[in-house]
């Protein structure tokens, strides 16, 4: 017969989730919410990532190019997203402007 204790760490055990498969899910939660601001900042950067990659002369490995260019233009809007719902998220009023520029 096992106690009141060791029953309680038997079904926490049994029904713990894996920590990195939380993580994951906790961050495709957050780009689901967050997809509408992507989907409106993205084409400013991608412009401006398109110039520096072109300084750059990147885009002659058309391959390179568009990895590269998919890895910024994605890190940079999320960013973007993720520190404006930051910020604005603690201001009175922030929630509403949130609402009005897409990123709610």
């Amino acid at each position: 017969m096992i106690n009141k204790k060791e029953r309680e760490d038997l079904i926490r055990n049994l029904t713990k989730t894996n920590d990195l498969e939380y993580e994951s899910r906790k961050f495709i939660k957050l780009v689901g919410d967050y997809s509408y601001g992507i989907f409106y900042i993205h084409c400013c950067i991608l412009m401006i990532v398109e110039k520096v990659l072109c300084k750059l002369q990147i885009n002659k490995v058309w391959e390179l190019y568009f990895i590269t260019a998919w890895i910024l233009v994605s890190l940079a809007s999320f960013g973007i997203v993720w520190c404006g719902n930051k910020t604005l998220g603690k201001i009175k009023g922030g929630e509403n402007a949130l609402r009005w520029i897409g990123f709610r």
